[in-house]
Parts: structure tokens; C-alpha cells; sequence
């Protein structure tokens, strides 16, 4: 079932609550691990980037993090996943998704999280570092499909350098009576899908993100190349912050 949004503000207790629960309906939980409603930790995130001078400042809105550190109420030293929830793709910023991911492995390196924004509908964003200095992101409009990733990732406990990688289920799955529906209910379903989009409003510049650097299929985790989708976007955490440089200046004079 599609996620329904309330009448109140998208960052409101209802709308917060509704879309916890829809992940969990979705995505289940994983055993050792347990969501969180970040609007308890406004400051969740907040850490100085080591070697930068910049400090980031803030939080989520849901996370899947080790049960150990949910029931410790330090989340953020079990971070496994984070969600952006946006009401629509216009609101979109990779920018604010690369710098909470930033933020999440300062806190969390060893379990390699991921990060997410979506409208829970047809708009699905995730990031994940891939290697030193390199950001990976992969652009979904199909409902269907991101669960099916995040669940694989899940299903991964952590995503490594490797794990560029995207096993697909077979072309006639659809034809088989499951649907979208179908592709959902299975854990690390997915639908076939070939390119890496991000949206021209997404904020990012072609020195962040070279769209133009990616490969259909590859066999290299030794299965075969119709199961294999990687995709590659090279984003340098150097020139992401050399971007965002302006931008972390006028916030800093802007508040003084």
C-alpha cells in the first residue's frame, strides 16, 4: 500500500510516527536492530568532520540502528541506516543527504551506514560511502525497487567497498503473478532497472557526481551478469566540501 501523507506538517508527530511505522511495515526489522524516531535527538549527528574545521550540526528524522545502542539511548554509535523523509521530491537536497551520511560515519565507520531521502513514494535516493574519498548514490522512482535494495543492504548487515554491486531478480518475476506487490513481499527483490538518474534539482554538480562513470553489469561477486547491476558515481568528499564551503560560510555568518 502507498504511504499516505496527514493534513498536518511534514515534520509533525503524526506524519513522523505514520512513516515509521510504514518502514517497518516495508522494510521489517532486522534482528539486533531497532528503529528510531530521531526527533527525540536533535543533535543526533552533530560532530566536527575530522581534518575539515567543519562542524555539522543536526540530525534525521528516522534511523535503524544496533538494539544495543537504541536501548543505551545512544543511537548514534549504531547507526545502520538513516531516512530523510521528504512530502515531495522538490525538496530533495543531496547536499543534506551527503552531509548526514558524512556525519553518520564520523559517528559509525565500522558498520559502514547508508543514507536515504524519500517522499515513501515514488522518489528514493540512497547513498552509501563506497571507498575512501567516494560517495555512491543510486536514484529510484519505483517504490518497488528501493525496498528491495534496502532490504538486500539489510539483509548485508553492512555495506562494504564491494557492494557496489545490485543483484537483480529474474525479468519474468512480474510475469509470474507477484507484481510490484510481489517484488515487495520478497526480501531483496527487485525490479530491473539500468541507470543511475539524479534529479537536475538535486543540488549536485557534475564535480561531485559523474553521472557518466557507470557500468551496465559485472560478475565479479560470481554471479552472472544478467543478476548484476553496478553502479558507479564517483563523488569526492574533497570537492563536496569545497562546494558546500560557501554555503557553510554564510550559514556560520548568518548565525553569529
Amino acid at each position: 500500500m502507498p504511504f499516505t501523507w496527514g493534513q498536518s506538517a511534514e515534520s509533525s508527530t503524526t506524519n513522523r510516527t505514520a512513516a515509521m511505522e510504514y518502514l517497518k511495515g516495508i522494510l521489517g526489522t532486522p534482528a539486533g536492530q531497532a528503529y528510531h524516531d530521531c526527533a527525540s535527538t536533535r543533535n543526533m549527528l552533530s560532530c566536527q568532520l575530522p581534518g575539515t574545521g567543519y562542524n555539522l550540526k543536526g540530525s534525521t528524522d528516522i534511523a535503524i540502528c544496533t538494539s544495543a545502542a537504541v536501548e543505551s539511548n545512544i543511537p548514534a554509535t549504531g547507526l545502520h541506516v538513516l531516512f530523510e523523509v521528504k512530502e515531495t521530491k522538490a525538496a530533495f537536497s543531496t547536499f543534506q543527504l551527503a552531509a548526514e551520511l558524512l556525519a553518520a560515519h564520523v559517528w559509525t565507520a565500522h558498520l559502514q551506514p547508508i543514507a536515504v531521502m524519500t517522499d515513501l513514494m515514488d522518489g528514493w535516493c540512497l547513498m552509501w560511502a563506497a571507498a575512501e574519498k567516494e560517495l555512491k548514490i543510486y536514484t529510484s522512482r519505483d517504490r518497488a525497487e528501493a525496498v528491495g535494495i534496502l532490504r538486500a543492504f539489510l539483509d548485508k548487515d553492512v555495506l562494504s567497498a564491494d557492494s557496489t554491486h545490485i543483484v537483480h531478480q529474474q525479468q519474468d518475476a512480474a510475469a509470474s503473478g507477484g507484481g510490484a506487490a510481489g517484488t515487495e513481499a520478497e526480501a531483496g527483490g527487485l525490479l530491473k532497472r539500468r541507470r543511475l538518474q539524479m534529479g537536475a534539482g538535486s543540488g549536485a554538480g557534475a564535480d561531485v557526481a559523474n553521472l557518466n562513470d557507470l557500468l551496465d553489469f559485472g560478475g565479479d561477486l560470481g554471479l552472472g551478469e544478467a543478476d548484476l547491476h553496478q553502479l558507479r558515481s564517483r563523488m569526492q568528499l574533497e570537492a563536496l566540501l569545497e562546494l558546500a564551503a560557501p554555503v557553510f560560510r554564510a550559514a556560520a555568518v548568518g548565525g553569529s
